[in-house]
């Protein structure tokens, strides 16, 4: 495919199914306003035990000397899952309820853990969030969105044609093209899990230092 076709299919993909992505954005976004707010009705009792974990976390993390390639290893692997996660829903009738879920709750953790950061530490928490969860969520973010919206529409597709006339041969071929662009997406998060083993512990570790 070369770059202006690509450029094509991106366009007409956004421009179709525009409406779901808003959606898709919408509950990312009410997952991280969910997050934020039970960041601030947690127990003093959740708080000193969150802090106390976070604390021994920092310390940790200041002496630790594991290699970028286990973390990138890791963090291939959780995004792996999730990406398995997503083209399975596609595939099912219910995947659209699920895939709506597991955007909102990656909203929430997100939303949970900046909103604590900040509150507990400060602009020393804030600094850290945007360095520590920032890097990596620029690509992973995005990504997740995308991949939603393919799982999504091959799953509102599989329902439509389940009332249809449907040849094995176009069922088959539609399923190619679906896990392909799963795979394509895909590579939006790999870049992410880079950015988390290579670039973010670097972030880390000077903020700490400093």
């Amino acid at each position: 495919m070369t770059n202006s076709n690509f450029k094509r299919k991106a366009k007409e993909h956004f421009d179709r199914y525009t409406g779901i992505y808003l959606i898709v954005i919408i509950f990312l976004i009410l997952g991280i306003a969910v997050g934020s707010i039970m960041s601030k009705i947690l127990k003093d009792s959740q708080v000193q035990n969150l802090v106390s974990f976070l604390n021994s976390y920092f310390k940790i993390l200041d002496k630790s000397t594991v290699g970028s390639i286990v973390l990138l290893k890791k963090s291939i692997l959780n995004n792996l899952k999730t990406i398995m996660l997503l083209w399975v829903f596609g595939l099912i009738i219910i995947g659209a309820p699920l895939t709506f879920c597991l955007i909102s709750i990656r909203g929430f953790v997100m939303g949970f853990t900046v909103s604590f950061l900040f509150r507990e530490y400060g602009i020393n928490g804030a600094l850290f969030a945007l360095l520590a969860i920032l890097p990596q969520n620029i690509f992973i973010i995005p990504g997740l969105i995308i991949l939603s919206v393919i799982s999504l529409s091959y799953s509102a597709s599989v329902l439509k044609n389940k009332r249809q006339i449907y040849y094995k041969s176009a069922r088959y071929k539609n399923l190619l093209n679906y896990s392909l662009a799963i795979v394509l997406a895909s590579v939006i998060l790999v870049i992410g899990s880079f950015m988390e083993a290579y670039i973010t512990p670097m972030f880390m570790r000077l903020l700490l230092k400093s």
